[in-house]
């Protein structure tokens, strides 16, 4: 059928208050169905029209009467700047709404965009300043450029999952829209989208986040959904206003200076692995980690200085390397349960940090800490904390590493687990209130300068095990009384001063190698622990959480030395752990006999000049000895790391 203009009026029904009116309208006619349409820049309609437009009710006589017309579309210019209109009824017959087809529509103050519309053009309803509310059907997939610009009194748009482009400029000026979600379906908005709205809060959702909402002010509040994978460049530079974000759990990449210029108070993130996405934001006072969060990644809030407080829930299992450094305004953290990697330097140069909780006492006391156990302790009990006093080691980890504990001025004592193996260059440094250390019969190296300027330390003993011991470890230990050194097969060292006043006990038989061993021939005095001369014939060790009773009257505890048995006879020796501690190993002449142990109880036969070792440990988790493991453990973890 061919199209052509009508020869004669169409009429449309117009309701203003209690009176209805037929008024001419315009279009091109093709059958029953009208494109409302006149030419460009004159309305379809007299202009000076008032009060609401019904377009399902037009007709070729006035009236209503005669030939129903359906309109299909609403064309360029149809009712433009038609300031008397209050409302248009759209039918659901239309597909289309043209460019400017609105334009300058100041009266009109809400609008219902039906299902059947697939694309909004250009400037459709440009300077439409009455517009309140738009409802757009869920068939939009365009939204054009300038749209609604300039629709000053829109305060809300509902954006449908329909609409994949939004326009230049589609929503530019509109400064009573205040929020807006942008759904999944969109892949593109233009330039200018919202520039000049005074918007409050986002909600997007889309897969990838480009540089939509850059400069906007006025934001507070932006929630990433869980669709979102990406967060683009310069995404929301310079939106000064906004301080409080929400990232959800799909987020696998937020690029560079996406949030530079924001003023950001309180982040929540969900993601699995937090990047490097927040770090040097010192504005950032509360971070939420949700319990989505698998990995807390290298440098992820490093820099962010006005961080306050960190809760680290269950789900996290690694904390990367400086993760949490120069968080010089960060009091406390709570580590989950499930943390089982601290990488290198996480918490480091965080002065202010006072307060360590840990939510599950075992597992503090199976943690790993990467390939340098314990880095992390050194600024986790930083030299400023001075309330610690009190470290216990757990027994997982296997080596201290560098600098660990280095300035800890105030700590006073160390309890190794039995599996450390070597402790680090400079591990305990400048730990001048350190006054005694019970090294693990396992310990094969002791780093350079591991234990200088511990001035208060009085005396150490050194297990057999050892067989490195670095460079100046033990220079300006002052008030050094006496060291027990285990070792037999006697290596060079430089660890302790010329002239040294302490009193060096070696093992029977080995004083001779020691005077002429560069390195321990600078003490002055010389013991060997000459069963002998000491009417003993076993050398035994035995640390301070037990003793050992031989054949029913020998009680020897916590010491190094010589004790009396039945040479090359059987003897009853019976290990008896202090309350709440247990029998871990027995060495005899360097093997281990452990299992050779039943009931704590030994029958063997000595021979004469051997050496036992006994090592004794906690039951695993016991910190307050009362047999149990529970909160109150937790309770003392966290007064021993604040010194109560």
């Amino acid at each position: 059928m061919l199209s052509f203009n009508s020869a004669w009026a169409q009429y449309v029904k117009v309701t203003n208050g209690e009176t209805v009116s037929w008024i001419e309208i315009e279009g091109t006619i093709n059958g029953t169905n009208i494109e409302i349409y006149k030419s460009t820049w004159e309305s379809a309609i007299d202009s000076n029209t008032k009060g609401s437009i019904d377009l399902n009710e037009v007709w070729s006589q006035n009236g209503g009467s005669g030939t129903h017309y359906q309109v299909t579309s609403i064309g360029n210019y149809a009712f433009i700047n038609c300031t008397g209109l209050t409302s248009v009824v759209i039918p659901s017959s239309v597909t289309s709404i043209g460019e400017n087809a609105f334009f300058g529509c100041s009266g009109l103050t809400s609008i219902e965009i039906p299902n059947s519309v697939t694309r909004i053009e250009k400037s459709a309803f440009y300077g439409c300043s009455g517009l309140i509310s738009v409802t757009i059907g869920n068939s939009v997939t365009t939204i054009g450029q300038g749209a609604f610009a300039d629709c000053t009194g829109l305060t809300s748009v509902g954006i449908p999952n329909s609409v994949t482009t939004i326009g230049n400029g589609a929503f530019s000026d509109c400064s009573s829209l205040t929020s807006v979600i942008i759904p999944s379906s969109v892949t593109n908005i233009e330039q200018y989208a919202f520039s000049g709205c005074n918007l409050i809060e986002v909600e997007i959702h889309t897969k990838g986040i480009g540089k939509w909402f850059s400069g906007i002010q006025s934001i507070q509040k932006i929630t990433i959904g869980e669709e979102v994978t990406s967060i683009g460049y310069q995404a929301f530079q310079n939106c000064s206003g906004l301080t409080y974000v929400t990232i959800g759990k799909n987020v696998t990449n937020i690029e560079q200076y996406a949030f530079s210029g924001c003023i950001l108070k309180e982040v929540e993130i969900n993601a699995k692995t937090i990047g490097k996405w927040f770090n040097g934001i010192q504005s950032i006072q509360k971070i939420i980690i949700g319990e989505e969060v698998i990995s807390i990644g290298r440098e992820a809030f490093s820099g962010c200085s006005g961080l306050i407080s960190i809760d680290i829930p269950n789900s996290v299992t690694n904390i990367g390397y400086q993760a949490f450094r120069g968080c010089s305004g960060l009091t406390s953290v709570t580590i989950g349960k499930n943390v089982t990697n601290i990488e290198q330097y996480a918490f480091s140069d965080c002065s202010g940090l006072k307060k360590v909780i840990v939510k599950d006492i075992a597992a503090w006391c199976n943690i790993s800490f990467s390939d340098n156990p314990l880095s992390y302790a050194h600024h986790l009990y930083s030299d400023e904390n001075t309330e610690i006093t009190n470290l216990i080691i757990p027994s997982s980890v296997t080596s201290i590493a560098n600098s660990a504990f280095e300035g800890c001025r105030s700590l006073t004592s160390v309890t190794f687990g039995n599996r450390v193996t070597s402790i680090g260059n400079y591990a305990f440094q400048g730990c001048s209130g350190l006054t005694s250390i019970d090294f693990p019969n396992r310990l094969t190296s002791i780093g350079k300068n591991a234990f200088q300027n511990c001035s208060d330390l009085t005396s150490l003993s050194i297990p057999i095990s050892v067989t490195s011991i670095g460079n100046s470890a033990f220079y300006g230990c002052t008030k050094l009384e006496s060291v027990y050194s285990e070792i037999t097969n006697v290596f060079s060292i430089d660890a302790f001063e010329e002239g040294c006043d302490a009193i060096l006990y070696v093992p029977y038989g080995t004083k001779l190698k020691y005077i002429q061993t560069s390195g321990w021939n600078v003490f002055n005095d010389i013991i060997e622990m000459d069963p002998a001369i000491m009417n003993t014939s076993l050398l035994l060790s035995c640390n301070s959480k037990g003793s050992i009773t031989i054949n029913g009257t020998t009680v020897f505890t916590n010491k190094i030395g010589g004790v009396d048995i039945l040479e090359d006879a059987e003897n009853t020796i019976v290990f008896t752990p202090k309350a709440n501690c247990k029998l871990e190993q027995v060495s005899f002449n360097g093997f281990d006999i452990t299992t050779s142990v039943e009931n704590n109880t030994l029958k063997a036969v000595i021979p004469a000049k051997s050496q036992m070792v006994v090592t004794f440990t906690n039951e695993a988790g016991d910190m307050n000895n009362d047999g149990k493991i529970d909160i109150s453990d937790v309770v003392v973890l966290v007064n021993m790391i604040l010194g109560q």
